[in-house]
């Protein structure tokens, strides 16, 4: 539903070029992506959504039990506003099990692929995280 509901937006966008552009970039994105294991899909599916250690503030790593309050780096998270596969609402609990005293949440505009390469995080992620390092930054 969620893709046939990206093409009748990008339809409807037609006379945008940055729409239809950013509709293309995404689609070669999703269109090439490596094909994950199964494997991998089993474990995400066990071991992270059903499991869900996270909620408890740990995970395993290598054999090893690693708990997010032994992490005390700053943390920038962050969710897309229309993602409808990590929402918000499941990502900003995280912030409160670090052990870090530096932990910034935000939220932009798009969905679960465009946090990262979509326009609007061209035109709001990526400077915000260039602004947040630097001030991290010596």
């Amino acid at each position: 539903i969620g893709t046939l509901k990206g093409h009748i937006n990008m339809i409807k966008q037609l006379d945008d070029r940055q729409a239809v552009e950013s509709h293309a970039t995404l689609g070669a994105f999703l269109n090439h992506m490596v094909d994950y294991p199964g494997g991998v899909n089993r474990d995400m599916l066990l071991k992270i959504w059903l499991d869900n250690p996270l909620k408890r503030g740990e995970f395993k790593l290598g054999g090893k039990t690693v708990y997010l309050k032994d992490i005390h780096a700053a943390l920038l998270a962050g969710a897309g506003r229309g993602d409808n596969l990590v929402t918000a609402s499941s990502v900003r609990p995280l912030t409160r099990l670090v052990g870090s005293e530096d932990v910034t949440f935000a939220t932009i505009s798009g969905g679960h692929v465009g946090l990262i390469g979509s326009q609007g995080a061209a035109d709001e992620f990526w400077p915000m995280l260039a602004d947040w390092l630097a001030q991290r930054s010596d």
